[in-house]
């Protein structure tokens, strides 16, 4: 995945943070509807924090300000999502396809953001790279959580643009519904 794909990434982990009061009004659809829409739009604000655009990368030490950017901003999220109850139709499945591995999505980058600080701090521009570049190798609960996102009805809270095909093979990764 492409630091774009990263950035669109970090607004999932943020994504569900203002939707708990919206997930159990109405019919379970309606719920669910309003549920993606505010989910949505706050992976659009989220995603915002680490905007390769605004942020550009052009040293070391960039590459590694971005990853922390990226680990704190889904850290933060990651805390927040775990208080927020979805659709009560869709509690356990969302809690398990979503919730859970953003979760162990922002522990994985934040672990990558203290390698490469580490790295940087040794001057060690091989190993900034090699961090950097596997932070943004996607695994298989990433994968997994990207899948649940995209089935479940998100764009940009499952790391893609509107209007454009999936970023990546899922190898195999079954739909989750």
């Amino acid at each position: 995945m492409n630091s774009r794909g990263r950035h669109v990434l970090s607004g999932v982990l943020a994504g569900a943070v203002l939707v708990g009061t919206l997930a159990g009004c109405g019919d379970a659809e309606a719920g669910k509807r309003r549920y993606i829409a505010e989910v949505e739009a706050v992976c659009a604000a989220a995603g915002q924090e680490t905007d390769p655009e605004r942020h550009p990368v052009e040293s070391a030490a960039d590459q590694v300000t971005e990853l922390e950017r990226a680990a704190s901003a889904m850290g933060t999220a990651a805390r927040r999502i775990q208080a927020i109850e979805p659709p009560p139709a869709d509690a356990e499945r969302v809690k398990t396809g979503f919730i859970a591995p953003a979760g162990r999505l922002a522990a994985r980058i934040d672990g990558y953001a203290r390698q490469a600080k580490a790295a940087l701090a040794a001057r060690n521009q091989a190993e900034v790279d090699r961090i950097v570049a596997a932070s943004l190798d996607p695994d298989q609960d990433e994968k997994a959580m990207r899948a649940f996102a995209r089935a479940y009805g998100f764009t940009l809270c499952a790391g893609e643009e509107p209007g454009q095909p999936p970023s990546e093979n899922l190898n195999g990764v079954a739909d989750p519904s």
